[in-house]
């Protein structure tokens, strides 16, 4: 486990820079991404890089049910720490690293004071 966190914690490192861009580096791209980075295996495959606008991205999780059936249904279990946190009112990927939360916004990454409503591994 502190593996993992050390793991997650150096991609966060290494992220904190990249811009938010839709279908690249989103919530959901960015959360996954650290399953990718560590199992070169894309839990979002067929998706990233499929759309460039909220809407757009509502409507390919709509697709698969939401977005906790879309996590449920496509996370690497091998993989501790992608979450999904209730945020603003509103669903978002995470990921939760030493007893905290981080999120990509559209201003970069954000630790808000909350707990995840479900972390997949």
């Amino acid at each position: 486990m502190a593996e993992t966190h050390m793991m997650i914690a150096q991609y966060i490192r290494d992220t904190v820079g990249q811009p938010f861009v839709w279908g690249h580096s989103d919530c959901v791209m960015w959360a996954t991404g650290a399953a990718l980075a560590a199992t070169h295996s894309d839990p979002m495959s067929g998706l990233r890089g499929r759309y460039d606008s909220e809407q757009d991205a509502h409507a390919l999780m709509r697709a698969e049910g939401g977005m906790v059936p879309m996590f449920d249904g496509r996370m690497n279990r091998s993989v501790e720490g992608v979450c999904v946190v209730r945020l603003l009112g509103k669903l978002t990927a995470g990921l939760f690293v030493g007893g905290r939360v981080a999120c990509k916004s559209e201003t970069g990454i954000v630790f808000p004071r909350i707990q995840p409503m479900g972390v997949w591994f």
